[in-house]
């Protein structure tokens, strides 16, 4: 539309300068807050149905209409329920078209899902997990899950505002090295420890290769602060948590369980 604008113009010198939108909606007002909050808690009840259902050995399709079906419920929506397990763990989703697949996780698989779009009025929310169906994982599948919470969970209590992004984004870095430094798919694809949400995802970016050295998280950001790891022959694990920043440190959105076991 900008370019047909562009061609119904031609005295006009036009200019892109999408950094002046960007850097507006980094920061939330109140009432966007407010929203947030409730999209929160949306989420959250979804994905505790998500969850318990691939834990429980329900099909990939069928734990995701449970949570689809309470975000609906909610008068929300999503982009995408993503799922995986088993032997195609190392995979964003077992199914690329739809997300989630008509397969059921066995005992001993481990599963891990994703809920993530404008859940409630629009904004984004897009938390993950990582469990063992049938809640007993062996010592190297929970080693390698544990280690993946944690690095999410440092990250987040580093965040204050006026820290540095990129510092934060070295910090995940060398936390995964110090955890093995496995990578999958999604690891591979999202270069990254997290991001500014709002209509969608936003700068900055929680990544030594797409933030600015100037950037520093701030009052009322909306983040999603995730991290992926891998090991061959155990699988893989993924986390996201959705936050505000806040004065003190950090108001936690998505408050389904970390451990399923």
């Amino acid at each position: 539309y900008a370019r047909e604008i562009e061609s119904y113009t031609p005295q006009i010198s036009w200019k892109p300068e999408d950094d002046l939108v960007q850097t507006v909606r980094r920061f939330k007002s109140l009432r966007e807050l407010d929203c947030y909050r409730e999209g929160g808690e949306i989420v959250t009840r979804a994905m505790n149905k998500l969850m318990e259902g691939l834990v429980m050995g329900k099909k990939e399709s069928e734990a995701a209409a449970d949570a689809a079906s309470e975000i609906i419920c909610a008068g929300g929506t999503y982009l995408m329920i993503a799922c995986s397990h088993g032997d195609s763990i190392e995979y964003w989703c077992r199914n690329p078209l739809t997300g989630y697949s008509t397969d059921a996780p066995k005992e001993g698989d481990i599963v891990r899902a994703w809920i993530l779009g404008p859940i409630h009025q629009g904004y984004y929310l897009d938390p993950g997990r990582t469990a063992v169906a049938g809640k007993r994982p062996t010592r190297v599948q929970k080693e390698l899950i544990e280690a993946c919470a944690g690095i999410v969970q440092i990250l987040i209590d580093t965040i204050r505002p006026g820290v540095s992004v990129l510092e934060v984004a070295k910090l995940g870095e060398r936390l995964t090295q110090e955890a093995g430094g496995g990578k999958d798919q999604a690891a591979k694809q999202w270069p990254l420890y997290g991001h500014n949400v709002g209509l969608f995802w936003e700068d900055p970016y929680i990544s030594t290769q797409m933030c600015k050295e100037d950037d520093k998280f701030q009052e009322n950001m909306v983040l999603g602060v995730e991290a992926f790891l891998g090991k061959r022959g155990v699988g893989a694990a993924g986390f996201e948590q959705n936050l505000i920043v806040t004065k003190d440190g950090v108001d936690l959105l998505t408050k389904t369980p970390l451990f399923w076991w």
